[in-house]
């Protein structure tokens, strides 16, 4: 077997899958051993300030095409250190889940460790973290408005907004979604309607996951102006948030998480709306991730209760998840899937963080490119 029909490795044996890229290309897919010794291709053009150059900043949108853009988003985009932002060409939208806020990627506890945003900027990539609608600093309309739909289009117009420079003064050249969970739904829904980016990675995401713990995931949620947290916010009844004391068992690979990580997420969480949860399924069917036609990466965490299924057999390995998946993308996708080991649901907040920054790191490198574009891929 050649390089060519190789998977994309993931540390500690678990496997990706999926079309490859010529292995002459600089962006050639990286090896196990390569991986385990965190060779990520080296930042170009460093030099000057070592600190990332970060600007918050918020976005005027819309929840539709043709509507007013009467809300805002609240962001913040990272360039590398010691890089001109002007001369990074490639940028990762990041889009967190449900009663999570732009913290899950940039997680301020230990961030060598939990920090996407950080793992990211250090391979050379730009970031955008931001509060999607309805959640934390950005606006907050009626709950019922707040569904995937809007959420894809606000998504769409930050892809744009990244693209032609008027989000931090950057024009880039290729976007990434990364998506977890909700945000992987929105991920998904946004590139099949507006094919507008250069890739896609979903995490505690899976076609067949629409079957597993639904009632367990619904029956946890309150409405969000009943929690103390909240309270002030003066939310409509169509906002929700988690019942106190529930995260970890909902969301984490308790034996091996930190406590402390558990504590900060109770202590910043946020929340979702009846919108979501009454449209969420909307993406689900073949037709919405067929219409996907740029690389793919699909990765999960080996115990993730809301995506892997009964025995969490969906994600025993890349190969099982790669099995599952496959009927759901064009040949255009390249899929490629990837299982995190010891990680449960929240890959950003448990300690195999770094694992899953890597493989999304090397697949960033070898599907869509960094510096310069990554050859395009062959279909399976």
């Amino acid at each position: 077997m050649t390089m060519r029909h190789l998977v994309l490795p993931l540390l500690f044996g678990a496997v990706a899958l999926g079309g490859c890229q010529d292995q002459s290309s600089s962006n050639a897919i990286l090896t196990e051993p390569e991986l385990a010794k965190g060779s990520v291709n080296p930042v170009g053009n460093v030099s000057g300030d070592p600190r990332p150059h970060c600007h918050p900043t918020t976005v005027p949108v819309a929840l539709a095409p043709g509507q007013a853009t009467q809300y805002t988003i609240f962001g913040e985009l990272c360039s590398p250190p010691g890089v001109n932002p002007h001369r990074v060409r490639t940028v990762h939208l990041a889009v967190h889940g449900a009663t999570y806020s732009h913290l899950y990627n940039a997680w301020p506890y230990q961030p060598d460790t939990y920090s996407y945003a950080d793992a990211l900027m250090k391979a050379g990539y730009a970031v955008f973290t931001f509060d999607r609608i309805g959640i934390g600093q950005s606006s907050h309309p009626a709950g019922t408005s707040v569904t995937i739909a809007a959420n894809a289009y606000v998504v769409h117009q930050l892809v744009q907004g990244l693209r032609d420079g008027s989000i931090g003064r950057t024009a880039f050249q290729r976007v990434v979604l990364m998506g977890h969970s909700l945000g992987s739904i929105t991920s998904l829904a946004e590139a099949s309607t507006y094919g507008d980016v250069n890739g896609v990675v979903l995490t505690g995401f899976a076609h067949a996951q629409v079957g597993f713990h639904l009632d367990e995931v619904t029956s946890a949620f309150i409405p969000a102006n009943e929690d103390p947290r909240f309270a002030a916010l003066n939310l409509d009844s169509d906002y929700l948030t988690t019942k106190p004391g529930t995260r970890g068992s909902l969301f984490y690979n308790a034996p091996v998480t930190d406590p402390k990580v558990v504590a900060l997420d109770e202590a910043t969480k946020e929340t979702a709306t009846t919108g979501e949860l009454g449209s969420f399924l909307s993406v689900f069917p073949a037709a919405v991730s067929q219409a996907v036609h740029v690389p793919v990466l699909v990765l999960n965490g080996q115990y993730d209760q809301l995506a892997c299924g009964p025995a969490f057999s969906i994600c025993a390995s890349a190969a099982a998840l790669a099995i599952e998946e496959a009927p759901f993308w064009s040949p255009q996708a390249c899929l490629q899937t990837a299982v995190t080991p010891g990680s449960g649901h929240d890959l950003n907040l448990e300690p195999s963080a770094p694992t899953t920054y890597a493989t999304i790191r090397a697949w960033s490198d070898a599907f869509v490119g960094r510096d310069q574009p990554a050859p395009a891929c062959a279909p399976s």
